[in-house]
């Protein structure tokens, strides 16, 4: 039996990327290890839940039901409940939402996989007695369409969230930071030590 001592080197995630001395290949393995660490699908269905409630208002009942933000078929699902006077329409950039009188709105809405499946839209409306009742589509197909609208334009913008959110926990600087505050080293393979 014999002892052979191995020697290697050990870089912290900047200085591997600094370092002229190991190949594009080892810092892909570095980068692509560090993206696998950077975020949890918990982070983003939490971020994508904040949105959402600050645009229907804290009190909406909002559940982020899927999302994927790798293939082509991004999407973010979400089942909501709010009142449509609650509606943030000066939230810049975001959907809005514009119906004559107050509607208490229930949308389920995903579009993910290869079959989507339809919105299903529930409405009720405070009538003259103060009561709430059933808004029928045959008898408000316009105020239907426009929450049709809106659910797509929703999902649209959270979609772009989405991007914007992975994007920015993948970030090279993020990474770097996430690197070095956790006191990750790779070998000159970009392999996690």
């Amino acid at each position: 039996m014999r002892t052979e001592t191995i020697t290697r080197t050990v870089y912290t995630y900047q200085e591997l990327m600094d370092s002229d001395e190991v190949d594009s290949r080892a810092k892909d393995n570095a980068t692509e290890y560090l993206r696998g660490m950077a975020w949890h699908e918990e982070m983003i269905t939490e971020s994508l839940t904040n949105d959402l409630e600050y645009l229907l208002c804290l009190a909406a009942d909002v559940t982020i039901t899927s999302w994927s933000g790798f293939d082509q078929r991004r999407h973010v699902g979400f089942r909501v409940q709010f009142h449509s006077s609650d509606v943030n329409n000066d939230m810049q950039g975001a959907p809005t939402l514009d119906l004559d009188g107050d509607y208490e709105v229930r949308i389920k809405h995903d579009q993910s996989g290869y079959f989507p499946t339809p919105d299903r839209i529930d409405l009720t409306r405070m009538n003259e007695y103060g009561v709430w009742e059933i808004v029928d589509e045959d008898d408000e197909p316009e105020v239907f369409e426009t929450v049709r609208a809106f659910a797509n334009a929703v999902e649209a913008w959270l979609t772009r969230a989405l991007e914007q959110e992975i994007m920015w926990f993948e970030h090279e600087d993020q990474l770097a930071a996430l690197a070095e505050d956790n006191g990750f080293e790779f070998t000159a393979d970009g392999e996690y030590v």
